[in-house]
C-alpha cells in the first residue's frame, strides 16, 4: 500500500492561479454563466470564439511583420519541411463532453500552401 503524501498548499495555490488567470484573460468571469451544461456550444459565437483561440495560438502561421522569410523560400526555389501528423490532421476538438463539431476546417498544411501560393497537398481520407 502506498503511503499518502502531503501536498504543499503553495503548489495548489500556484496551479489554481494559472487556471484562474486564463479564465480572467478570456473573460469567463465578466458575466454570469448559465447553469445549463447541456447547452448547444456549436453556435456561431462559440465556433468563432474557438477559431479565435486557434488563430491566436498558431504563431508561425501568423507571420506577423513578415518575421518568417516565406518570400525567400518562394523566390529562391527552396524547400520547407513540415513534420508531424498535426500539420494535416490536428486534433481540433475535445472528446466526450468537450466535443465540438467543426464544419469549415482548413488543415494547417493547406493554410501554409495557400499562404505560399502553391497547390494544396492532397490529404489521405479514411
Amino acid at each position: 500500500m502506498t503511503a499518502l503524501k502531503e501536498v504543499d498548499t503553495q503548489k495548489i495555490d500556484n496551479a489554481v492561479y494559472r487556471v484562474v488567470k486564463s479564465f480572467i484573460k478570456f473573460g469567463l468571469y465578466d458575466e454570469e454563466r448559465p447553469d445549463n451544461y447541456k447547452a448547444n456550444v456549436t453556435s456561431k459565437e462559440s465556433i468563432d470564439f474557438a477559431q479565435y483561440g486557434v488563430e491566436q495560438s498558431t504563431i508561425l502561421l501568423k507571420n506577423k511583420d513578415d518575421l518568417l522569410p516565406l518570400d525567400y523560400f518562394k523566390m529562391a526555389n527552396k524547400s520547407i519541411l513540415l513534420l508531424g501528423n498535426a500539420a494535416a490532421y490536428p486534433i481540433i476538438h475535445g472528446f466526450g463532453s468537450g466535443y465540438v463539431k467543426v464544419d469549415n476546417f482548413i488543415p494547417p498544411l493547406w493554410a501554409f500552401c495557400d499562404a505560399m501560393g502553391i497547390e494544396r497537398i492532397p490529404l489521405k481520407t479514411n
